[in-house]
């Protein structure tokens, strides 16, 4: 089961953090992976363990680039009915939304069009620019509820 604890605050005290995140992966332990480390096929610099499962490889769980966004990605658990193979690799959300020039909220709107094509999953976004502050948001596929903002000092 992935899991995710999340903190945030837009004006922490001078020893605190705007963010704090714990993220465990999944149940399947057996699947190769990379370990963090500097993704060095984007030209944006990002951090980040990756997947290394056959028909996977490069999809990740959780990523921060170093121009303030963080993407994590937390699957659900479904009936095998509705767990189907072949569909869009869902790690594959983060790397293109920490890569990417969008904000969140347009990252997640793009993504509620297609989340159909994946199995279950949530996508939780984090922006950190000046321009915007702290921003947290999450969408995920099972519902047809729109992405979420997540107010800052608000625990996940």
């Amino acid at each position: 089961m992935c899991l995710l604890f999340l903190s945030t605050s837009e004006n922490p005290a001078p020893d605190g953090y705007y963010l704090v995140l714990l993220n465990v992966r999944d149940e399947y332990y057996h699947r190769p992976t990379l370990d963090c480390h500097c993704w060095k096929d984007y030209p944006v610099e990002v951090y980040g363990g990756r997947d290394n499962e056959p028909g996977k490889e490069g999809g990740t769980w959780l990523a921060a680039s170093k121009t303030g966004k963080v993407g994590v990605l937390l699957n659900i658990l479904q009936k095998p009915d509705k767990n189907k193979k072949g569909r869009v690799v869902s790690g594959y959300l983060v790397v293109d939304y920490v890569t990417s020039q969008k904000d969140a909220a347009s990252y997640l709107k793009d993504v509620q069009k297609t989340g159909k094509d994946y199995n279950g999953f949530t996508l939780v976004t984090v922006e950190m620019k000046s321009s915007v502050g702290l921003s947290t948001a999450f969408l995920n596929n099972v519902s047809d509820e729109s992405p979420q903002h997540i107010p800052p000092g608000n625990v996940i």
